[in-house]
C-alpha cells in the first residue's frame, strides 16, 4: 500500500556550500525548535514549529562546532554529511503512510537539519513501558505486524534496507496501534549490491550484520529477523538478546532455534510463535521472505 501524496524536494545549494529549504530559505528563518521528541547517536530530534504556518514538524537536528568546519564550509568529517544526505536521498524516494514523510533539509554553519512528518504518539517502547506487564495483546502486535509487513513490502520493491528497525523507531500516530510510523533512515540503503557495513541496534540487528563474516554481504532481509525480534519484545515483554552474549545465542539458535513454548510467550497462540520462529532464522535464505509472511495464516 502506497501513497500519492508526498512531492519530491528539491535541494537546492547556496553560497559557502549551505543547503537551504525551499525557496532558498534558512531553517531559523521558517521554523523555531521546541521540545526534544529523541535522541540519537549523532542527532536529536526535536519539535520543530513552522513560523509561517503554526503547523508541527520533527526536526532530526545535528549541530556541528566551528571546529569540524574549514573555512570555506566544508566538513572536515564529511562521513557524517555524506550519511545524512543518503537519509534524505533515500526519504526522497519513498512515500508510504506507515513511514514518516520527508518535507525540507538545510544546512549551514551551526548544523544540519531534516525537517519531516511528526507522529503525534508515543514509540513502541513507551507504549510498553506504561504496560503494568510490559506486553501488548497479540490481536495488538498482530496488527503491528501487518503494517511492518506492508512497510517492508514497500522497501523490498525499492530494494532499501532499513537496518535499525526496532521499538524506538516505530511510533503510534496516535493513542492506539491502529496507525503507526516508521521513523529514523539514518541507517538506511540501497541493496542493489550486497550490503556490508555492520550497523544497527544489537538487540535488533541481524545475524548477519552482526557476524564477522558480514564482509560476504547481505541483503533486505535483515529488516524481517529485526521484525521478529521487535514482534517477539511486543509479545513477551523482553527481548530475548538482551543481556546474552551474541555469538553464544546465535550459534544456540543455529542448533535447536528459538525457545518459543516457555515463558515469556506461554500465553501467545501456535499461530504467533510459528511465525516467530519462520523470522528469527540465523541463516538468512532459510528465513521468512516478505510475501511469505505476508501470507502467513498469523497475519492473514
Amino acid at each position: 500500500m502506497s501513497c500519492t501524496c508526498c512531492q519530491t524536494v528539491v535541494i537546492e545549494r547556496g553560497a559557502a556550500e549551505t543547503i537551504r529549504g525551499l525557496g532558498g530559505s534558512r531553517f531559523q528563518d521558517c521554523y523555531t525548535l521546541g521540545r526534544m521528541l529523541g535522541l540519537g547517536a549523532y542527532s536529536i530530534v526535536r519539535v520543530a514549529i513552522d513560523l509561517r504556518t503554526g503547523e508541527s514538524w520533527a526536526c532530526k537536528y545535528l549541530q556541528v562546532s566551528k571546529e569540524e568546519h574549514t573555512l570555506n564550509g566544508r566538513l572536515v568529517k564529511p562521513r557524517v554529511r555524506e550519511r545524512l544526505l543518503q537519509e534524505i536521498s533515500i526519504m526522497q524516494t519513498i512515500c508510504h503512510p506507515h513511514i514518516v514523510k520527508f518535507r525540507e533539509y538545510f544546512e549551514d554553519e551551526l548544523g544540519f537539519y531534516i525537517v519531516m512528518e511528526k507522529a503525534s504518539g508515543k514509540n513502541l517502547l513507551e507504549t510498553l513501558i506504561q504496560r503494568d506487564d510490559r506486553k501488548l495483546s497479540e490481536p495488538e502486535v498482530c496488527c503491528i505486524a501487518k503494517q511492518l509487513l506492508d512497510v517492508l513490502g514497500y522497501l523490498e520493491e525499492r530494494r532499501i534496507a532499513h537496518r535499525d528497525l526496532k521499538l524506538e523507531n516505530i511510533v503510534l500516530n496516535g493513542t492506539d496501534v491502529s496507525d503507526i510510523k516508521v521513523v529514523d533512515f539514518g541507517l538506511a540503503a540501497q541493496c542493489s549490491e550486497h550490503l556490508i557495513q555492520r550497523c544497527g541496534t544489537f538487540c535488533y540487528a541481524a545475524p548477519e550484520i552482526l557476524s564477522e563474516k558480514s564482509q560476504q554481504g547481505y541483503n533486505a532481509s535483515c529488516d524481517l529477523w529485526s521484525l521478529g525480534m521487535v514482534l517477539f519484545e511486543l509479545l513477551g515483554g523482553q527481548n530475548p538478546l538482551q543481556n546474552n552474549e551474541v555469538d553464544q545465542v546465535f550459534d544456540a539458535i543455529r542448533r535447536e532455534g528459538f525457545d518459543l513454548s516457555s515463558a515469556p510467550l506461554t500465553d501467545v497462540s501456535e499461530a504467533a510463535k510459528d511465525f516467530l520462529g519462520k523470522l528469527l532464522v540465523v541463516d538468512p535464505e532459510e528465513r521468512l521472505s516478505i510475501s511469505c509472511a505476508m501470507a502467513h495464516p498469523w497475519v492473514l
